[in-house]
C-alpha cells in the first residue's frame, strides 16, 4: 500500500488517520505536536508573522490528513517531507496574498471609482458582503461556542496564542493550537455542506 521508503511510524499514523474516530483525532493531535518543528523553520524562512505561520500551519495540517484520507499520498518520502512540502506552497500562497494585498492598498485607482452620485456598485458590494458574513455567523453559531470564541479571538481580535491560554483557560500552546485545528476543521466541514 505504502512506499518503502516509509518508516514503521509513518504507516500507522496513516493506518489511524484511515481508521477514523478516536484513532484518528489522537493521530492528526500527534502530528499536529511532532511537526510543529517545520512551522518555525517556514516561519523564518517565509518571514511570516506568528498568526501567519500558525494558520498556514493548520490548513497544511488539514491538507496532509486529507490528502492520506483520499490516497494521495503514496509513501514516496517520509510523511514530514511530504508535510514540508505541504507547508511550504501554504506559506508561499500567504505570502503571495499579503504582497498582492500590500500592492493593492498601495496603489492608486480613483480613476477607476464610480461616481459618488452612483450608489448601485456600493450598495451591490455590501449585499454580498452581508450575505457572506450572515452565512458565516449561522455557521460559527454551530460549532459550539468555544470553538466560536478561540476562532473570534485569534482570528479576527487579534489576541495572541499566549492570551488565550489564561483567557480561556487552555494548559498550554500545543493544546490551543490542537483545539483551533478542530474547530476549523468543524467550521470547514459546515461550510462545505452548506455551499
Amino acid at each position: 500500500m505504502f512506499g518503502f521508503r516509509n518508516r514503521p511510524q509513518d504507516q500507522n499514523m496513516i493506518s489511524a488517520i484511515l481508521k477514523g474516530g478516536a484513532s484518528s483525532e489522537r493521530a492528526v493531535a500527534d502530528l499536529y505536536e511532532s511537526l510543529f518543528a517545520f512551522a518555525i523553520k517556514a516561519k523564518r524562512r517565509y518571514n511570516l508573522s506568528e498568526q501567519d505561520i500558525q494558520d498556514c500551519y493548520s490548513d497544511a495540517i488539514t491538507a496532509l490528513v486529507q490528502k492520506v484520507k483520499n490516497g494521495e499520498f503514496l509513501g514516496e518520502s517520509k510523511l514530514s517531507t511530504y508535510f514540508y512540502s505541504i507547508l511550504s506552497n501554504k506559506c508561499v500562497d500567504k505570502v503571495r496574498r499579503l504582497n498582492s494585498q500590500k500592492s493593492q492598498e498601495e496603489a492608486k485607482w480613483t480613476h477607476e471609482l464610480p461616481e459618488v452620485t452612483d450608489r448601485t456598485w456600493d450598495f451591490l458590494g455590501q449585499w454580498d458582503v452581508k450575505e457572506e458574513v450572515d452565512r458565516l455567523s449561522t455557521l460559527m453559531n454551530q460549532i459550539g461556542e468555544k470553538c466560536k470564541q478561540l476562532l473570534l479571538d485569534l482570528d479576527y481580535h487579534g489576541y495572541q496564542p499566549e492570551e488565550m491560554i489564561e483567557r480561556m483557560g487552555f494548559a498550554n500552546l500545543n493544546s490551543i493550537k490542537t483545539q483551533k485545528y478542530k474547530c476549523k476543521k468543524k467550521l470547514l466541514k459546515l461550510v462545505h455542506q452548506h455551499s
